[in-house]
């Protein structure tokens, strides 16, 4: 299997996806149940993740781990904001081609940790986001639409 998709779900923990060592594309989708994602930095052959509604989650150092992704998600649903930490360890994904924050909010309220990607050909997010900063990061990533 290549691609998987979760959607409103119920699961509390996804552990077992780590056993589909051929996975390229996972999307998690308003599953607010979920208390870790620790076990995704063992895809190593993800390339696309989306995580949508993940509530119990803040902590993104794990995503930061996954270096070979190319295209990354993460957001609230439509009714409720994901709140993160920091974007830092995004900082961390330079092969990111394509990333989406939508209603996701950080605590530190910042996205230039993100000024270290220079691979970005999309980029979206909430419009609560610093313009200079969004400014600053499409400067940074000459293939952004």
């Amino acid at each position: 299997m290549e691609g998987l998709w979760i959607k409103w779900s119920s699961v509390k923990e996804i552990t077992n996806i780590v056993k589909l060592t051929n996975l390229k594309f996972l999307r998690v989708g308003s599953s607010p149940q979920i208390l870790k994602i620790d076990s995704l930095k063992n895809l190593k052959n993800l390339v696309w993740l989306e995580l949508e509604n993940i509530k119990k989650v803040s902590n993104l150092t794990v995503i930061g781990e996954m270096t070979q992704l190319q295209g990354l998600e993460l957001g609230g649903s439509m009714w409720s904001r994901q709140i993160v930490d920091s974007l830092a360890p995004l900082a961390n994904l330079k092969s990111l081609r394509y990333l989406s924050l939508p209603n996701l909010k950080a605590k530190d309220k910042t996205l230039s940790h993100l000024f270290t990607l220079s691979s970005l050909e999309q980029f979206n997010a909430a419009i609560w986001w610093d313009k200079n900063e969004i400014k600053q990061l499409r400067m940074r990533n000459p293939k952004l639409n």
